[in-house]
């Protein structure tokens, strides 16, 4: 008698679970992880505020501004409510025009923007 063994199929990461991970991968300075797992997001990523908002602070760490500020913008239209993005916004035009911040960069996985549970 032949014994098989069937291992499950790992289910399909979650744009939240991706976020997390990209978030994770940021925050340990892997920026080229954290780019890879955003773009794995795909078509979902792009309609998904906190997403947007990553892909913000991910250009930000490239030093393209016009590009960050986009992507917040983008994020903004998509929730009005997203706060990750509002504050990254209100950071950059303080920047702008006051040439300081008190505010730091939001990645979104801040408690005080939490998302809760998947």
């Amino acid at each position: 008698m032949f014994a098989f063994k069937i291992t499950p199929q790992p289910a399909e990461e979650t744009v939240r679970a991706k976020f997390r991970r990209a978030c994770s991968a940021l925050r340990r300075g892997n920026v080229e992880l954290a780019q890879t797992i955003i773009e794995q997001a795909g078509d979902e990523g792009k309609s998904d505020a906190r997403i947007l908002n990553l892909m913000g602070a991910l250009a930000l760490q490239s030093s393209d501004w016009k590009q960050a500020r986009k992507r917040w913008r983008q994020a903004l239209r998509v929730d009005r409510q997203c706060g990750p993005a509002k504050r990254n916004l209100r950071r950059y035009y303080e920047l702008y025009a006051l040439g300081y911040s008190q505010d730091a960069l939001a990645l979104g996985d801040e408690p005080e923007f939490a998302w809760g549970q998947d």
